[in-house]
Formats: structure tokens, C-alpha cells, sequence
């Protein structure tokens, strides 16, 4: 029973349950967890997310991928398709 629906803020069943990101937004934002320093040091060695690059983070979300690039010198842009007031409330500043 999954039935996945390509927009953001669109209903998902999948066991059983229904959910509906665009009413749980800013709770995703504010308990999700980031991501591990150890995620950025693996990606430098290949010469991702080194200080002085441009980095385009495409469905930012919550914005802690692009975050953390930035914090190690990195010029991020986010862009995130937000359609309810619950996902522009929690999308990064």
C-alpha cells in the first residue's frame, strides 16, 4: 500500500498511514537531527565542500546540509519548492 505523490505538501500512504509534510514542517525542522561533521570531512576528500566553493543545495529543507557547508567557508545557495505556509514557516532563513 504505497502511493507516493511527486509534490511537496501531498498526502503519502504507505502502511497504512497517511502523512502530510506541509502539517508536520516545522516540527521536521526544529527535532530533526543535522548531519554528522564526519559527513563533511568525507566529501572535502573529494574536494566537496571546500572552503571558497559555490555549492547549489537543491531541496534544501530545513537547510542543514547547506548549513554546514557554509560553516566551512562554502557560498550556498538553497532552493526549496515550498506550497504551504507550515513548510515556508520552517524553510532556513
Amino acid at each position: 500500500m504505497a502511493e507516493h505523490e511527486g509534490a511537496s505538501g501531498t498526502r503519502i500512504f504507505e502502511y497504512g498511514k497517511q502523512v502530510d509534510f506541509g502539517r508536520t514542517a516545522a516540527d521536521y525542522g526544529r527535532w530533526r537531527a543535522g548531519y554528522p561533521e564526519e559527513l563533511y570531512t568525507r566529501l572535502a576528500t573529494f574536494g566537496v565542500g571546500v572552503g571558497g566553493q559555490r555549492i547549489l543545495d537543491l531541496a534544501t529543507g530545513t537547510g542543514f546540509l547547506g548549513r554546514g557547508f557554509a560553516r566551512r567557508g562554502c557560498a550556498v545557495t538553497g532552493l526549496e519548492y515550498c506550497t504551504t505556509p507550515d513548510e515556508r514557516s520552517a524553510a532556513p532563513r
